[in-house]
């Protein structure tokens, strides 16, 4: 509802590449091994991995990405909060922020396992992520959220 439009990869790819403030949360759905080969080509032909993160509900599609891609930060999509040593096995989880206790979080935290947020696009969402400590959000509406962050108290 903003105007944006989902851009090819690769797009966003050169984007980070050519934007040194840029940085990139791919959401792998469903890719095939030549998919998975060009990104890693990208990513490394680039030199962009440092600003770029990758997230999956499919458990076998995370590991084939961390395999090809070592040092990206990886993250488990998941509706729940998952165990401490599930969310390491993928890199971190990336959960709705709503959802974080306390004592997950310092969990999380004590074993240096990084997490971010699915938030659900709005100002209260937006807020639960901030307090809760997530290292990085993925939103839709990416004008609202800066918006709201020159704005909030939070």
């Amino acid at each position: 509802e903003d105007g944006q439009t989902i851009p090819f990869v690769g797009a966003v790819l050169r984007l980070v590449r050519d934007d040194p403030t840029a940085h990139a949360m791919l959401h792998l759905k469903s890719t095939t091994e030549a998919g998975q080969s060009e990104l890693q080509g990208q990513i490394q032909s680039y030199g962009i991995a440092s600003r770029v993160e990758a997230i999956s509900s499919q458990e076998s599609e995370i590991a084939d990405f961390r395999g090809r891609n070592p040092g990206i930060a990886t993250y488990l999509i998941a509706g729940q909060l998952p165990a401490v040593e599930v969310a390491a096995q993928h890199g971190g989880a990336h959960v709705f922020p709503r959802q974080i206790t306390s004592e997950w979080r310092e969990a999380m935290i004590a074993a240096d396992i990084p997490f971010n947020g699915r938030i659900d696009d709005t100002p209260e969402g937006w807020d639960a992520a901030v307090a809760a400590g997530v290292t990085s959000v993925m939103s839709d509406w990416v004008a609202g959220y800066r918006e709201h962050c020159t704005t909030s108290q939070v």
